[in-house]
């Protein structure tokens, strides 16, 4: 729960920053909304980016460090292991 919650308020926090950033290039340059959408844009980017990168670095309880995900086949490779094993015991 805790990453989770770690993971959205880092993003919240990015876009806030990014409209407080352009707000303030807003006010120094003149340049309207622009720089609080460009900036709020970039804010919600990163956060969205920080959000999916916490996400895929999360291990499953009890995994060791490091451990390769183990490769599930779909069904096409099983009913193909499945006739491959009957056609070796045939040949035998």
């Amino acid at each position: 729960m805790f990453v989770v919650s770690d993971a959205v308020l880092g993003a919240a926090v990015l876009i806030l920053l990014g409209m407080w950033a352009g707000g303030f290039v807003d006010d120094k340059l003149h340049t309207g909304p622009w720089g609080s959408l460009g900036l709020s844009l970039l804010g919600g980017g990163l956060g969205l980016w920080r959000m999916v990168k916490k996400a895929t670095s999360l291990d499953t309880p009890g995994t060791p460090q490091g451990a390769k995900p183990i490769p599930f086949k779909n069904e096409y490779e099983n009913d193909y292991d499945a006739q491959d094993e009957k056609s070796n015991k045939s040949d035998s």
